[in-house]
C-alpha cells in the first residue's frame, strides 16, 4: 500500500477527489440501505397457557405445568422449554430450532397437549395455544377514555364515602362521647371524629391566626386543605345524617379530568388529610392560649389540652374476643409437661390444623416458654409451607427416620401429635396413627409420653457432623461435561448461572431411574456436590440420593447414599427462595466422573437448577 500513500502525497488533488467520491458513494448507499423496524422473521415459539382458577402455584406446577412439559418435550426440534406457574395460571413457552415451521410446531404442540387433557385436574379451562409473531408487536399505543366510564363503578365509590355525621358523632366505644345519645357504631373505615376538643381548638386557632397578619396565610392554607379534603371524603353522593343531599359533588368532573382518580375505592380515607390540616390549626389555638395565660398557669393549661385530646380518643376497655386463660385441657397438659424440660423448639402436628388450634399452640408458649415451629403469624415461612404441604418430608413415611433427622438438625427437640386436630380426610386416611408409629420406629426418640388427646415425643439431641476445614476449590463449569437419563436439552441449564432455569427429570412423577453423570476434565478429589433448586420447584427435591465416583479404570465407588432431608432443611435456612443442598463427599482419589442418582419412585419430579462440584485445593487439600 506504499504506492497509494506515495501517490496521495504527490497528487493531493487526486487524493481529495477520491475521498469525495467515496463519501458520495457511501451517502448514496446508506440512503438506499433497506431498514425494517419489524422484519418479517418467523421465530418458531409456541406458548401454552392454561388456567385453573383458585389453584395454588404449587398445585399448578405439579398438576398442570409438569404434565404439559412432559408431553411437549417429546416433540422433535425443541430447542428450549421454559415455564411459569403462578396462582391459577400455567404458562409453558416452547422455543423450537429455527428450521422448524411455526405452523407445524403449533399443531404438534396442540396434538401433544390434547393427549394429556384427561390427566389434568377437573375444572381446568381449555389450554390456549398461541404462536409468537414479532410482526404482531404493537407499533402505536393509544390511551382511550370514555365519557362517564371509570375503573370502579360509581356506586362502589359512593358506598365508601363518608357521612358528614361521622365527623361530629363519636363511635360508641371511643372517647368521652360514648355516653352521648348520638353516639353510634359506625363502619371502621368511617370512624372519622377527630374529637370535639380538637375541633374546638382548631376553630380557635383558625380565628386567631386569621387575625394575625404573620399567620393569616398559613391559617387560610391549612383551613382550605382541611375543607377540600373533607368535601372529597364525602364521596360522589354527599350524605348528611344518612340523607343524600346531592349527587353532583366534585367527583363528576374530577373523574373526568384527573388521571387515576377512577381507581380510588374509599373516599372516606381523605379524612387523614382533614386531620393533618386540623393538627396545624390546633397548634395555633394552643399557642394562642399559652401566650395569653400567666406563666405559672401555662404548664397546667398545656396539661389540660393534652388531657382533652386524650379524652377525645380514649378507647378503654378495648373490646376483644373472649379466650379462656386456661386454654384447652390438652394444651395445658402439653405446657405443664414441657415447661421444665431442656431447651429446644417444639413442633405441633398437624402443621396446618383444621381449625384455630394454631392460636392454642401459640398461647401455651406463655406457659412452657419454648419456641414453636408452626406458631400463628401473618407470614408463612417457606419452611412451614413445605412441612405442611403434601410433598413434605413428614409425609414420606417410607423414609421417616430421615425426616426426623431433619427436624433434629433444625433444633426441634419436641414433637406433639394432636390426632383430633387433623382434618377429616387425614383422619380417614390414618395419618395421625401412621405419624405416631413412624416417630416411634425412627430410633431417635429419647422419651415418649401419652398426654390427654396428645402423644408427646422428645427427640434425641442433634450432633452436627464434623465439618471439613481443608480449603476447597470450585471446579469451573468448563471442566465439567454432563449427561443425563432424560431432558438432555436442559443439561446446559445446570451450568448457566441462571437460578431460575432448570434440568428436570421424571415430569409428572419419577420411577427411581433418573440420573446425572458429570465427567471431569482432570481427575480430582471431590469434596462436595451442590444441588440448587428454587422456590417454584420446592417439591422437586431428591427423596433418596445416591452419588458414586468413577475412576479412570471405570470402577465405581459409593460416596453418598441417603435421603438428604437434613441438608435440605439447612438449605432452606440459608436461602428460602433458592435453597442449595450441600452434600459432603468422603475421602476419594482420582475421581474422573460423578454419578448422581435419584433412586426411589415419587409422585414429584426431580429438578436441579444449578450444579456445582468442589474439590480439595491441591495446595492444601490434605485432610
Amino acid at each position: 500500500m506504499q504506492w497509494l500513500a506515495r501517490l496521495c502525497v504527490q497528487r493531493p488533488v487526486l487524493a481529495s477527489v477520491l475521498m469525495l467520491v467515496i463519501l458520495v458513494l457511501g451517502t448514496v448507499g446508506y440512503r438506499g440501505l433497506g431498514v425494517d423496524q419489524f422484519p418479517n422473521v418467523d421465530i418458531p415459539v409456541v406458548v401454552v397457557t392454561t388456567q385453573l382458577p383458585g389453584a395454588a402455584p404449587e398445585e399448578i406446577e405439579t398438576d398442570v405445568t409438569d404434565k404439559i412439559e412432559g408431553a411437549v418435550n417429546q416433540i422433535s426440534g425443541v430447542d428450549d422449554l421454559n415455564s411459569v406457574s403462578s396462582e391459577g395460571v400455567s404458562q409453558v413457552v416452547i422455543m423450537f430450532k429455527l428450521d422448524k415451521d411455526t405452523d407445524v410446531a403449533a399443531q404438534e404442540v396442540r396434538d401433544k397437549v390434547n393427549t394429556v387433557l384427561r390427566e389434568l385436574p377437573s375444572g381446568i379451562e381449555q389450554p390456549i395455544i398461541t404462536k409468537v409473531e414479532p410482526s404482531a408487536a404493537p407499533v402505536l399505543y393509544l390511551g382511550v377514555r370514555g365519557k362517564g366510564q371509570s375503573l370502579r363503578d360509581i356506586s362502589e365509590v359512593a358506598a365508601n364515602g363518608a357521612d358528614l355525621r361521622a365527623y361530629v358523632v363519636g363511635k360508641d366505644s371511643v372517647g368521652v362521647w360514648r355516653w352521648l345519645p348520638t353516639a353510634v357504631a359506625v363502619d371502621p373505615e368511617k370512624e372519622l371524629l377527630p374529637g370535639l376538643f380538637a375541633v374546638g381548638l382548631a376553630a380557635l386557632g383558625f380565628c386567631t391566626a386569621a387575625a394575625d397578619p404573620g399567620r393569616r396565610r398559613w391559617a387560610v392554607l391549612y383551613g382550605a386543605i382541611a375543607t377540600v379534603a373533607l368535601v372529597l371524603s364525602l364521596g360522589p353522593h354527599v350524605r348528611v345524617w344518612g340523607t343524600v343531599v346531592t349527587t353532583h359533588g366534585p367527583y363528576a368532573w374530577l373523574l373526568a379530568i384527573v388521571p387515576g382518580m377512577d381507581g380510588m375505592r374509599v373516599p372516606a380515607r381523605f379524612a387523614i388529610i382533614v386531620v393533618a390540616g386540623l393538627s396545624v390549626l390546633v397548634a395555633f389555638g394552643v399557642d394562642w392560649l399559652l401566650r395569653r395565660a400567666a406563666p405559672s398557669f401555662r404548664p397546667l393549661l398545656a396539661a389540660a389540652c393534652v388531657a382533652m385530646v386524650i379524652a377525645d380518643g380514649w378507647a378503654v376497655p378495648i373490646t376483644t374476643v373472649g379466650y379462656s386463660a386456661r386454654g384447652r385441657a390438652e394444651d395445658r397438659s402439653v405446657a405443664f409437661w414441657l415447661k421444665d424440660r431442656a431447651a429446644g423448639a417444639a413442633l405441633h402436628l398437624p402443621i396446618h390444623p383444621s381449625g384455630e388450634q394454631l392460636l392454642d399452640y401459640q398461647f401455651m408458649t406463655l406457659v412452657h416458654g419454648h419456641p414453636i415451629v408452626n406458631g400463628f403469624s401473618g407470614y408463612v415461612t417457606t419452611l412451614v409451607d413445605l412441612l405442611g404441604s403434601p410433598l413434605s418430608p413428614l409425609s414420606d413415611f417410607e423414609r421417616f427416620p430421615a425426616a426426623v433427622r431433619m427436624l433434629r438438625s433444625l433444633g426441634v427437640r419436641y414433637v406433639f401429635v394432636h390426632p383430633e386436630d387433623y382434618d377429616g380426610a387425614s383422619i380417614a386416611a390414618g395419618i395421625p396413627d401412621r405419624t405416631i408409629r413412624a416417630l416411634r420406629d425412627s430410633g431417635q426418640i429419647a422419651k415418649e409420653a401419652g398426654l390427654p388427646r396428645v402423644t408427646a415425643f422428645e427427640l434425641a439431641p442433634w450432633e452436627p457432623p464434623p465439618g471439613a476445614d481443608a480449603p476447597l476449590t470450585l471446579i469451573p463449569p468448563g471442566e465439567l461435561t454432563a449427561s443425563a437419563s432424560e431432558s438432555a436439552d436442559r443439561i446446559p441449564n445446570l451450568f448457566d448461572r441462571d437460578r431460575d432455569t432448570r434440568w428436570i427429570a421424571g415430569i409428572g412423577g419419577q420411577d427411581g431411574s433418573s440420573w446425572l453423570r458429570v465427567a471431569l476434565t482432570h481427575p480430582a478429589e471431590i469434596a462436595r456436590v451442590e444441588l440448587q433448586i428454587a422456590e417454584r420447584s420446592m417439591g422437586d427435591y431428591p427423596r433418596l440420593l445416591r452419588i458414586e465416583g468413577e475412576d479412570a479404570a471405570g470402577r465405581s465407588h459409593l460416596l453418598y447414599e441417603a435421603s438428604p432431608y437434613p441438608e435440605f432443611a439447612a438449605a432452606l435456612i440459608r436461602d428460602a427462595r433458592y435453597p442449595t443442598l450441600i452434600i459432603p463427599i468422603p475421602h476419594n482419589r482420582d475421581t474422573v466422573a460423578l454419578w448422581i442418582r435419584q433412586t426411589v419412585p415419587s409422585s414429584a419430579s426431580w429438578s436441579v437448577h444449578e450444579l456445582r462440584v468442589w474439590r480439595y485445593d491441591a495446595s492444601g487439600g490434605n485432610r
